[in-house]
């Protein structure tokens, strides 16, 4: 069946929404470098001053457009730090709440070696409200697994070439990461990795990102490196099955959830794209995957099954979101180790003759 406009942009939406995630914050360095990203250390180490390096805004040159380059880079430093500017927004805040779950940007280098390895680190940081490095709880990811940067044996980074790096995480995690590891210069962690990951994710002041390893390493000489494209990206929470039929509109209706999975969070928005525009539709949960034929669909979600309440019109577009209401008689269910199946029914009154169907199913289990 050939599809109309409305239905192509709709099966667009639907493709986009399903399998890519969405950006909190994102600089381009199309319009300059608004959120002043800088290499910096935010103060001073065991009191020694680190001294903040603007980096320079090329219009042209990036991957593609704009970027940011920093040309004569000291090689005996331990680490280089770019970040924003603590504060931005975007770039800080509750991570998890937001369902933060990627870090990723663009890099290039046009001179410089380190032959005993650089790797690309990802620091998460909690300030404790003062503006010194010493006191600051930082988590370290684990470095990217597909860099060796700036080595002269087998880099993944290579010189004049541009290289998409990227780190995923589990914010609604409440323990620390496999591979990632805590530090503070003045002891300010408390010892229990854990505990500390759980407050630094809650309460990130600034992001920064790191190359060489955070124990040490080095670089020959002077390094000329290049950034674009930063992205703090939210994924989708969960795990699709069963299947949807087309509807009407040419579509097939695509659930998804956004937000955090931690129970104590009660930030949780579901989203279907494809359906119908403006019918209603009514989200449901149960406790058990199933794939019956119910109306021009499939029932996805059995067990014990509970109505969300009230119905809600989709949009112009085909696009149904509802929050998560975690009062009862939903929040009842909605708590830690709770393993749940969403699905959208919604009407489809010029499709078959049972006039309605539905989306496909998501598992989400709460943390």
């Amino acid at each position: 069946m050939a599809l109309t406009p409305r239905a192509l942009f709709t099966a667009l939406l639907v493709s986009f929404g399903s399998g890519a995630a969405q950006a909190q914050a994102t600089e381009d360095f199309e319009a300059g470098n608004p959120d002043n990203w800088h290499m910096d250390f935010n103060g001073s180490i065991n009191g020694t001053p680190v001294m903040e390096q603007q980096g320079t805004h090329q219009p042209m040159g990036g991957n593609p457009g704009g970027m940011l380059e920093f040309l004569g880079l000291q090689g005996n430093f331990e680490y280089w730090a770019l970040q924003a500017n603590p504060g931005t927004a975007g770039w800080n805040g509750n991570l998890r709440a937001a369902g933060v779950n990627e870090l990723s940007f663009d890099t290039n280098h046009l001179q410089g070696m380190a032959p005993f390895g650089m790797h690309f680190y990802v620091l998460l940081a909690d300030d404790m409200g003062t503006t010194e490095l010493f006191d600051d709880i930082l988590v370290f990811s684990q470095f990217d697994p597909m860099t060796y940067s700036f080595a002269g044996f087998g880099a993944a980074v290579q010189s004049g070439v541009w290289t998409n790096l990227s780190w995923t995480f589990d914010t609604s995690s409440s323990t620390l990461p496999p591979g990632w590891q805590v530090h503070s210069y003045g002891g300010t962690n408390s010892g229990n990795d854990d505990a500390d990951w759980d407050a630094v994710i809650q309460d990130v002041d600034y992001i920064a990102i790191i190359n060489t390893n955070p124990g040490g390493g080095f670089a020959l000489g002077t390094i000329d490196i290049l950034f674009d494209n930063i992205e703090l990206k939210v994924g989708s929470l969960g795990t699709p099955y069963c299947v949807a039929n087309p509807n009407s509109s040419g579509s097939t209706a695509s659930i998804l959830a956004t937000g955090s999975s931690l129970a104590s969070d009660q930030s949780l928005t579901l989203t279907t794209n494809g359906v119908v525009p403006g019918v209603p539709g009514l989200y449901f949960f149960g406790t058990s995957q199933v794939q019956v034929p119910f109306g021009d669909g499939f029932r996805c979600a059995g067990g014990q099954t509970t109505r969300i309440q009230p119905p809600q019109n989709a949009n112009p577009l085909g696009v149904t979101t509802r929050a998560l209401n975690f009062a009862a008689p939903y929040g009842s269910a909605l708590v830690s180790g709770a393993d749940l199946n969403y699905q959208l029914w919604y009407r489809d009154p010029m499709a078959g003759m049972a006039g309605f169907n539905l989306s496909n199913g998501l598992n989400l289990i709460f943390q």
